[in-house]
């Protein structure tokens, strides 16, 4: 506690020398503004501010990425003292929506360079990649009005970085083209396991309002192969832990989601079930209907006899 006032970070934002503290103030406005703290700075004001690393993007465009960057929902949760994923979720769209409101052109700009024919593992390079994504995860709080947008970037995509980023710009804006480029995806790389992982990861973690349908469906799927660890994460893991607001939602669905995954998974690879579980350690932090449902999922799983010893003292630790 610095005892700072919004004004000054907003001046540390857009003046201050350091990179790290021109970040860290734009992330302590971001997170009071969604957690609704009072003598905050508007969510115009920070818009603002972050128009000034803008201007400056292409001095430092892996800076300026980090900047654009917003706290996770993930943060928001931890830090809030009565947690609603719903309402932080929205919270956090709203700030986003304002930030890519004010600085639409630029970031449209940015989202529709052309990355170089030739690929480049320089540290320049991958930070233009990197502003580049987050400039079309900005961009897709606005819905699909800039789906033509992201459409393009999946298209003219020369690396995967590029791909998964325009991929997950189409998921999060709920585009209707989003099915359409899984597709694509599916049929360019079915015969690369590791890059199928990133496929069932990329809809897993999207926070369309189908989020769990589509993970039952993906769970059906017959290239989901419960004996094979990194896609049993890329799909339990993406979907607990990066897509927060469908696994918390308030009919309990993504707690037995996750629950009935990791009593599937037990037999074969009980250290794997048990780590799954860990989304459920802060199941006590929210309102009384997840806690209930959150519980009974937990309970589901203790109930089964056969239960490995890796799993059964994780539940019964998260529970105790």
């Amino acid at each position: 506690d610095d005892g700072l006032s919004a004004n000054a970070r907003l001046a540390q934002m857009a003046h201050d020398p350091d990179p790290f503290t021109r970040w860290e103030a734009g992330q302590t406005i971001a997170r009071s503004i969604m957690l609704g703290a009072e003598n905050t700075a508007t969510p115009e004001a920070l818009a603002g501010a972050l128009g000034r690393e803008l201007d400056r993007a292409q001095e430092d465009p892996a800076f300026a990425a980090l900047a654009l960057r917003l706290p996770e929902l993930t943060e928001l949760l931890l830090a809030a003292a009565n947690p609603d994923p719903e309402q932080l979720f929205a919270a956090r769209e709203n700030l986003r929506r304002t930030i890519a409101t004010t600085h639409r052109e630029r970031l449209v700009a940015i989202a529709s360079a052309r990355a170089a024919a030739e690929f480049s593992p320089s540290a320049a390079a991958a930070g233009q990649r990197a502003l580049k994504s987050a400039a079309l995860d900005m961009l897709a709080s606005l819905g699909a009005a800039e789906e033509a947008v992201f459409q393009a970037a999946f298209d003219t995509a020369t690396c995967m970085t590029e791909t998964i980023a325009a991929l997950n710009a189409l998921g999060a804006s709920n585009s209707q083209g989003f099915d359409a480029a899984l597709d694509s995806f599916h049929r360019k790389w079915r015969e690369n396991p590791l890059v199928i992982d990133k496929w069932f990861a990329v809809q897993a973690a999207s926070p369309r309002r189908d989020a769990l349908e589509r993970a039952q469906r993906l769970r059906q799927h017959p290239e989901f192969e419960l004996r094979n660890p990194n896609r049993v994460r890329a799909l339990a893991a993406a979907f607990a832990m990066n897509n927060p607001l469908a696994f918390h939602a308030a009919d309990g669905g993504g707690y037995r989601f996750l629950a009935e995954l990791a009593l599937d998974i037990d037999p074969l690879n009980p250290a794997l079930a048990a780590r799954l579980l860990t989304p459920f350690e802060s199941w006590r932090r929210f309102d009384a209907q997840r806690q209930s449902a959150a519980k009974a999922a937990l309970e589901t799983i203790a109930a089964r006899t056969s239960l490995s010893k890796n799993a059964r003292e994780m539940v019964e630790r998260t529970l105790a």
